[in-house]
């Protein structure tokens, strides 16, 4: 665990995580390559101020730069076993691993021109218009369009003295006719300071066990009883999954030969700039942690091909920063020929990453043992990813759910809330657990490559949100009282609420870091990226991971909207912008 001393440092810690809590930890040392650590480790180094600069009290910088040390490890990995490559070395500046969480807020369309931010998009309807007139909206239930609806998503507490988060799930009217509220809000006021009462009041008439299960079992929308960490480890859910680290391989067809991925010609990759250059990765995934997981691949030089379907809701807010290096094309399960237009994909493929509920993909035929099963008389073996909130083992495995779910479910919340002085639940600022969930899962396909590549055979990984956060929980852990002391008081020492939306949390931290943190936003952790698909550069957040020489992180195409291309693997003519 951290270092108690006066003299804490980021980047030593950093360093210890990634070592201790990670590599050695009989937690997750289970589920990785063997000789790890002793023939790859040495490899990264980490960079950065030593105080900490997210007013955060979990260790977020340093459990994200480990994960992003272990991708840099398996890189490195591909690079000696597939391309006889010397392994390189890499850098982490722990100040961008923090910018690296907060980019979906941090993107600007046009940057040398209209400049359009996130916030932009918020809060002026011109910027808005230029934003959809390049992301064609999917958000079909208007999730956050203004504090009434965004207020489905949010901590409140029960009638038995309990907390529940809501969410509204991309459809905030399910969660308004639970609640038996108006679809709009009393006298049209829409503030959050006038509407948060109307949430609130609603709350209190419910005892929590029965709000979590009118929300999951009845309503079949995402909810869940908040826990403080030692209320969650006496969860029959915790138990079930305590024995996993930050996900499980499984596996499967071990018939199958030995191979690395091939180009459309045939041939072996034979670009370690670009050291996944060639590998087929099909994409049904949607809202942070999935998409995560393909960007990164995608950032690595893999082909992504994004499917959705335009009978489904999407958050088109963060089109501009998790579509980047994805061709996307749309397709209806409810059609036959689409169906066997996926089949087709799924068949030519080397990775598949699905994010939705178990039972949605077997509807279809398309859940992770009918498409191994699918595959099982291909010569070289398929990787099947799948991701859940609360963990592939015990009561909830089944349950929709989200970041901030999970964060409320497994005590991340609560101790966040007791840290700033009160014994409630507060969503910790920034969509941590599910960036970190994607990193994790960018290891876990790395990892089955080498094992693929090696041993032969396809493989089943899973991943949760609930994996992450147990691994911070138990692994990583909180800033000593001292260090998260001093912290806390660099921002004035502010107190945030259990029912602050996390959109009001990241405005006033956002605040907070321009005011008493600027540094944090050094330009040297960002780039005016070209997309000339849409005929306008973005800025975002650079590529964290900085090798020497030889792998250069990057996208070979723009990001763009869902839908705009064919869903092939051939490359296809796809949306211009002039």
């Amino acid at each position: 665990m951290a270092d108690t001393s006066s003299s804490y440092s980021v980047p030593i810690e950093a360093a210890n995580v990634f070592r201790n809590g990670l590599l050695a930890s009989p937690l997750t040392q289970k589920h990785l390559l063997d000789g790890l650590l002793e023939d790859y480790a040495h490899t990264v180094s980490f960079e950065g101020p030593d105080d900490p600069i997210l007013p955060v009290n979990w260790r977020f910088a340093e459990s994200m730069s480990a994960l992003k040390a272990l991708e840099a490890v398996y890189v490195n990995v591909i690079l000696d076993r597939l391309y006889g490559v010397a392994p390189q070395k890499v850098k982490i500046n722990t100040n961008h691993v923090i910018l690296f969480i907060m980019s979906l807020q941090l993107w600007s369309l046009d940057p040398e021109g209209r400049n359009v931010t996130f916030m932009d998009t918020r809060a002026d309807q011109d910027a808005k218009d230029f934003y959809l007139g390049m992301f064609e909206d999917f958000d079909y239930y208007r999730s956050l369009d203004g504090p009434y609806r965004c207020c489905t998503s949010s901590i409140y507490r029960t009638a038995d003295d309990k907390f529940f988060h809501l969410h509204g799930s991309l459809n905030p009217d399910v969660v308004l006719k639970m609640l038996k509220l108006p679809a709009q809000p009393p006298n049209d006021d829409d503030q959050f300071q006038r509407v948060l009462p109307v949430f609130r009041a609603a709350l209190a008439q419910w005892k929590a066990d029965d709000i979590d299960n009118l929300s999951n079992n009845v309503i079949k929308t995402a909810g869940a009883t908040c826990h403080s960490l030692e209320q969650f480890r006496e969860t029959d859910t915790y138990r079930a999954n305590k024995h996993v680290g930050l996900w499980e391989t499984f596996p499967a067809n071990q018939h199958q030969q030995p191979c690395w991925w091939t180009n459309n010609a045939g041939e072996k990759p034979s670009d370690p700039s670009r050291p996944l250059a060639g590998l087929k990765v099909l994409d049904a995934t949607r809202i942070i942690a999935g998409p995560a997981v393909t960007r990164g691949l995608a950032e690595l030089g893999a082909t992504v091909l994004r499917i959705t379907s335009r009978t489904v809701p999407d958050a088109t807010i963060y089109h501009p920063e998790f579509n980047w290096g994805k061709r996307n094309a749309s397709l209806d399960f409810q059609s036959e020929a689409d169906r066997a237009t996926f089949k087709k994909l799924i068949l030519e493929c080397d990775v598949f990453v699905s994010s939705y509920r178990p039972s949605v993909m077997e509807k279809w035929g398309f859940g992770a043992d009918e498409v191994l099963e699918l595959c099982k008389q291909r010569d070289k073996g398929i990787i099947v990813v799948r991701l859940n909130s609360y963990g592939w083992n015990g009561p909830m495995r089944e349950r929709s759910g989200w970041q901030q779910i999970s964060d409320a479910h497994t005590g991340v919340s609560w101790e966040f809330g007791r840290a700033m002085g009160n014994e409630e639940p507060v969503t910790p600022l920034f969509p941590n657990s599910d960036f970190c969930t994607g990193v994790s899962g960018i290891c876990s396909v790395l990892d089955a490559l080498v094992r693929r590549a090696e041993k032969g055979g396809s493989y089943k990984i899973n991943l949760a949100l609930d994996y992450y956060n147990n691994w911070l929980t138990r692994n990583v852990g909180v800033y000593p009282e001292p260090v998260w002391k001093k912290l806390h008081r660099h921002y004035g020492a502010p107190v945030f609420r259990h029912d602050d939306h996390m959109l009001v949390l990241i405005g006033k931290v956002s605040a907070l870091l321009q005011k008493h943190s600027p540094e944090i936003f050094d330009p040297q952790y960002l780039e005016n990226r070209p997309c000339p698909n849409l005929g306008i550069s973005i800025q975002t957040v650079k590529p964290v991971l900085r090798f020497d020489h030889v792998v250069r992180p990057g996208f070979d195409i723009g990001t763009r909207g869902n839908g705009v291309d064919e869903p092939t693997w051939t490359e296809s003519r796809c949306q211009v912008r002039a």
